[in-house]
């Protein structure tokens, strides 16, 4: 005979709450018969406006792109282009004295070169890197500016492993000149920048016979001179994998977050700035395959997003929790490539080397509302994620009768009040509030609801306590 026990049911009554994320797009296709897929893309200083690398196909130049285009976020339409050279990879904008856009770098890797363009798109200077025999092309890849913006990394993917260093400083008479050169095999991955000036590449070694290989993470120094520093490697090596690190950025409390692909499954790895060692790892789960390949990180440090290339989805980190909070099909094919955050933080845009569009995820109700719920004596804390972004709401207690395992709410009961707030921009909301008194010995289970402009409900699972 089953027994009737007492639930509490917390429920959560929101402004509004989207069922579903929007998604937006920027159409890219053009006249031209090339593929206009996409590579690198980042955002101008005005906040409305960036920068998108079409790149076309691997392969011959024929199925090269050579387009840089200037989107608009809010029209999310293509204002301005320019012709640059085969297979334009990688972004980066530095700004002027007064913080708007002074020069656009771009790298073209068929064509083994870096174009420095002007805020209006038009070429400044063109850096030519050469050959690397039995190739065409070094294949200049990724772009990492100095904090300071008066330095520039370039990564390559060539064989013979060149890494370069820029000078953009405006005032020098080396403007735009390659000022030093490494030799770097396996630093073929987007760089980082850290506040000294030094540089973070994610690179990897290779087990004797090749037979697999296991991620580092290069530091390179440039004062007084250009020079390299090798970690110890960051993963115990496997026989048949073949991690590498795919990207890097700098983390609000000074730690780098690094990006590592070949791994089952690939992982997030954040490291202390000083020796490069790993503080901790965040697998990324079974929907994330094994090219991963781009990462943004907002700037509060809450949320990482990873680019799945060959698993076609994006992928949203709760970095506090080190827990994947979403995978996000991008399409069949459509080979999500770099991470590009919105000024308000609100969706995340994600070029497509495998479709001539610009994906934008957005709004952030695709995290399934959730509770999470810590008896901490005398207190109960509560976490709510999958609100509405930046959406009021009050959280209360409602009473109800059911068997054991019927977990739901009586939202007919009489409802009291506990406390009231705004979830913050990603949806998220932490309360604390008085824990029942102690003596109840029974279970209690908690559960958040929102009530949408049309009374429609929607309820998480529910969380068990046992109260002493």
């Amino acid at each position: 005979m089953s027994q009737s026990r007492n639930i509490v049911g917390l429920w959560l009554l929101s402004a509004s709450l989207t069922a579903q994320s929007p998604i937006g797009e920027i159409p890219l296709a053009d006249a031209n018969p090339r593929p206009d897929y996409s590579f690198g893309m980042t955002l101008d200083p005005d906040g409305r406006h960036a920068y998108v690398a079409v790149c076309g196909n691997y392969g011959l130049t024929s199925q090269n792109n050579r387009r840089l285009v200037k989107v608009d976020l809010r029209t999310r339409s293509v204002v301005a282009e320019t012709q640059v050279g085969y297979f334009p990879e990688d972004i980066v904008v530095l700004r002027d004295a007064s913080g708007n856009t002074r020069h656009i770098l771009v790298t073209c890797s068929s064509s083994s070169e870096v174009r420095i363009l002007g805020p209006n798109l038009q070429l400044l200077q063109l850096v030519v890197f050469g050959l690397c025999p039995p190739f065409s092309s070094v294949f200049p890849f990724g772009l990492a500016a100095s904090l300071d913006e008066r330095r520039v990394l370039v990564t390559t993917l060539g064989g013979c492993g060149h890494t370069f260093l820029l000078d953009t400083d405006p005032a020098s008479p080396a403007f735009g000149t390659v000022i030093g050169t490494l030799i770097i095999p396996d630093g073929h991955a987007r760089p980082c920048a850290l506040p000294n000036g030094d540089f973070v590449i994610p690179s990897a070694t290779y087990l004797p016979g090749g037979l697999g290989s296991t991620a580092l993470a290069l530091r390179v120094s440039t004062a007084p001179t250009l020079a390299l520093q090798i970690t110890s490697p960051l993963l115990p090596p496997q026989n048949g994998l073949y991690a590498t690190g795919a990207d890097c950025a700098l983390l609000p409390n000074g730690n780098v977050l690094m990006l590592v692909a070949g791994t089952l499954p690939p992982m997030l790895l954040e490291l202390d700035p000083t020796g490069l060692l790993p503080l901790r790892s965040i697998p990324l789960g079974p929907n994330s395959g094994s090219n991963v390949h781009g990462l943004g990180v907002d700037p509060t440090g809450r949320l990482a997003v990873v680019a799945a290339l060959d698993a076609d989805r994006v992928l949203f980190v709760d970095l506090p929790h080190a827990a994947v909070l979403a995978a996000v099909p991008t399409g069949a094919g459509s080979n999500p490539n770099d991470i590009l955050w919105s000024p308000d933080r609100r969706s995340v845009w994600a070029t497509l080397q495998g479709q001539s569009r610009v994906l934008e995820i957005g709004r952030f109700p695709w995290l399934n509302e959730s509770l999470r719920v810590r008896l901490v004596p005398p207190f109960c804390q509560v976490t709510l994620a999958g609100l509405e972004s930046a959406a009021p709401f009050h959280l209360g207690i409602s009473l109800a009768v059911t068997t054991p395992g019927h977990y739901g709410l009586a939202l007919a009961d009489p409802w009291f009040p506990l406390a009231t707030g705004t979830a913050d921009v990603y949806g998220f909301a932490n309360l604390q509030f008085d824990a029942p008194a102690p003596g109840l010995n029974l279970d209690v289970y908690l559960q958040a609801a929102t009530i949408d402009r049309n009374l429609a409900v929607s309820t998480t699972t529910a969380v068990t306590l046992r109260l002493p």
